[in-house]
């Protein structure tokens, strides 16, 4: 098969990278050129442009973001032969019979790498290669982890972005997409950033990788639900799940004890099946070795969904019947967009915890890192009692009063944070006056004496009752050390 770009000697990718790392053509002067073009699909409010004056004329931003054909002379005038040489040897820029140079391929500034990718005003085929300047590449390269690992994996890499930017912190870093186009630019992207140690692979999801485990997996898989699966960037099955279960269901195989799986998706929930109950029952006989955090950003309900994707369709009534029936099929009660976190234990015999969440603006990959770090520090009731807690900052506590008997009494607390996830909890009333006593100088045992002196613990509650409500508090962000 014929794709554009060709891979070519590393001095011509090295002199294309120097050119082509100029501040006009920025990562901001990108998104300004796309907005002005009327983009709005790709959601880019969420990054910061370097200016709000209009863009100047950029010979880059007119090849390779417009996919303008510019003037040779123009063209000629930016740079020297040897340059341009080495543009035309990788196919980036094409002479058009017209005097001009075009480029065939979408050509960007994302995470702190140049990227090819086919351009959304080109039709987008089976198996085009979708651009990864868009929102939900964007949100997932904020998110997923950053630090050290030995063995990462990039499943649906698509352009190779995610698996670029983890080789940042990653000794070896495998990816992999099902589509041989895909790999063919996910390769041109590895040699045009200098990332020596990502292996580009060709494979449906694990196969290529079928003997191998890794420390670190993350996915942004296809995730669009679709009664006919014609696009594999975009289509995965009647609710859009079917790529990522696979993916999960091959965890208990491929991640590494202590590992992590990070991934973008849609996930689906029925009545009395929430979706993080629906993703452990994925991992099999294994799942009691993994933590996982469901972190929703929005949450549709099925006709919502349905009307939005018809909405693109030529037929938009037609489309949106067909998938609403699809999705009471399925018992879909609504849809959750967001990611998916999976820690794998490296402690024999550690208690599994499931969490649900919601994203927020101050959310990041640390949130999640110390999420998972402070559940491991919590897994031993030793270390929690001797830890030093006190109440997170932004934390809100609010007690509820009840009429009993004619008097006031509280009759439950509730605990909301923001930061970084946003959540709540309600808890027995009685546990307000005892956590007031958690100031970050006293131990979690010191506490609890006080407490059970005081007579403010019911009789059934002893020290390990206690330590285990404090690392769940700890572990969710409600309760933290003064270190931290």
């Amino acid at each position: 098969m014929t794709f554009p770009l060709r891979l070519g000697a590393p001095e011509d990718f090295a002199r294309v990278g120097k050119a082509l790392r100029t501040p006009p053509f920025s990562e901001g002067a990108v998104h300004r050129v796309l907005r002005e073009a009327g983009q709005s699909v790709l959601g880019l409010d969420a990054a910061e442009p370097e200016s709000a004056a209009p863009h100047k004329p950029d010979v880059f931003l007119q090849l390779f973001v417009e996919l303008k054909a510019v003037p040779r002379a123009e063209v000629e005038r930016g740079m020297d032969r040897a340059t341009l040489e080495s543009f035309l040897a990788l196919d980036l820029i094409r002479p058009t019979g017209a005097d001009a140079y075009e480029s065939p391929v979408f050509l960007y500034p994302v995470g702190e790498m140049l990227i090819a990718s086919d351009h959304y005003n080109k039709s987008l085929g089976a198996d085009s290669v979708f651009p990864a300047i868009q929102t939900g590449t964007l949100h997932l390269l904020k998110l997923m982890p950053r630090s050290p690992a030995e063995d990462a994996l990039d499943l649906c890499c698509g352009t190779g972005i995610c698996g670029l930017v983890l080789s940042r912190t990653a000794r070896r870093v495998v990816a992999s997409d099902v589509t041989a186009r895909s790999a063919h630019f996910a390769r041109f992207n590895r040699l045009l950033n200098d990332c020596a140690n990502v292996e580009i692979a060709a494979g449906d999801l694990y196969s290529a990788v079928e003997a191998r485990s890794f420390d670190r997996i993350v996915a942004h898989p296809p995730y669009v639900p679709s009664v006919e699966d014609a696009k594999i960037w975009r289509d995965a099955g009647s609710t859009g799940e079917a790529i990522t279960r696979r993916i999960v269901e091959g965890l208990a195989k491929h991640l590494k004890p202590g590992g992590e799986f990070f991934a973008l998706c849609l996930g689906s929930e029925q009545e009395n099946a929430p979706y993080q109950q629906r993703v452990r029952d994925w991992l099999g006989e294994a799942e009691s070795e993994f933590d996982i955090i469901v972190a929703t950003q929005k949450l549709l309900s099925p006709q919502e969904l349905a009307g939005q994707l018809a909405a693109r369709e030529s037929h938009p009534e037609e489309k949106a019947g067909l998938l609403e029936r699809a999705f009471q099929e399925a018992r879909v009660t609504r849809f959750c967009y967001g990611t998916l976190a999976v820690r794998r234990h490296d402690t024999p015999g550690a208690r599994s915890w499931t969490m649900r969440t919601k994203l927020t603006a101050s959310t990041t990959a640390e949130s999640f890192e110390a999420v998972f770090g402070r559940s491991r520090e919590c897994a031993q009731r030793s270390l929690v009692e001797k830890m030093r807690l006190g109440p997170a900052p932004g934390v809100k506590a609010t007690v509820t009063h009840t009429v009993e008997e004619t008097r006031f009494a509280a009759s439950e607390l509730a605990l909301e944070t923001g930061f970084p996830f946003e959540q709540s909890i309600r808890l027995q009333s009685w546990l307000f006056p005892v956590l007031k006593l958690l100031d970050g100088v006293r131990t979690v045992a010191e506490v609890f004496a006080q407490a059970r002196a005081e007579h403010l613990v019911p009789e059934k509650c002893d020290l390990e009752d206690f330590a285990s409500l404090a690392a769940m508090l700890a572990m969710q962000g409600y309760l933290t050390a003064p270190s931290q």
